[in-house]
C-alpha cells in the first residue's frame, strides 16, 4: 500500500511539473501570435482638386489599344478615342495627348508626359509617368508593380510633343 501511495503521489507531483512546464511553453508560444495593436488612424484630407486641372471626357466608349513597341525611341500618341496605351519597351520617350483610359508601361526607365488618364500602371522600374489633368474631376488609379516609378501630376498644360 506504501508503495503504491509513494507511485500515486510521484505520478501527481510529475504530472503536475509537466502540466506546468506544457502551459509556460504554450504560453510562450502563443504570445508570439498575438496580433500587434492597432496603428492609429490618421486621416488625411484629400487636397482639393481645381476645376482648371479638369478635362471631361466621354468614358461610355473605349477606342482601340495604341502601342509603343520599341527601345530608345521618341513618339507622340493622341488618346482622340479614350483608348488604352500600352507601352512595351525601354529608354522611351512618350507624350500622349488627349484623354486616355489606361496607361500601362512594361519596360524600363521610360519617360511618359500624358494629359490625362483614369488609370496609370507600371510594370517595370526607373519609369517617369506625368500627368497634367484630372478625367471628369477623378485623381487616376495609380498602381506601382515595383515600387521604383515615379508617377506624379504636373502643374500646367502637360503633354508636349518629344523633339525629333
Amino acid at each position: 500500500m506504501k508503495t503504491f501511495l509513494f507511485t500515486f503521489l510521484a505520478i501527481a507531483i510529475f504530472s503536475a511539473t509537466g502540466c506546468e512546464v506544457q502551459s509556460e511553453m504554450a504560453k510562450k508560444s502563443v504570445e508570439k501570435l498575438q496580433p500587434s495593436p492597432t496603428p492609429a488612424i490618421v486621416k488625411q484630407t484629400a487636397e482639393a482638386i481645381d476645376p482648371a486641372d479638369v478635362v471631361n471626357a466621354d468614358a461610355s466608349e473605349q477606342g482601340p489599344t495604341l502601342f509603343a513597341n520599341e527601345d530608345g525611341g521618341k513618339k507622340a500618341i493622341n488618346c482622340k478615342e479614350y483608348n488604352r496605351v500600352m507601352v512595351n519597351g525601354s529608354r522611351n520617350e512618350i507624350t500622349i495627348t488627349g484623354v486616355c483610359s489606361q496607361i500601362m508601361v512594361n519596360g524600363h526607365g521610360n519617360q511618359i508626359s500624358a494629359l490625362a488618364a483614369v488609370e496609370i500602371i507600371t510594370y517595370g522600374r526607373d519609369n517617369q509617368v506625368s500627368y497634367s489633368k484630372f478625367v471628369n474631376g477623378n485623381r487616376p488609379v495609380v498602381k506601382d508593380t515595383a515600387g521604383s516609378n515615379a508617377i506624379a501630376k504636373l502643374d500646367g498644360e502637360g503633354a508636349k510633343a518629344p523633339k525629333k
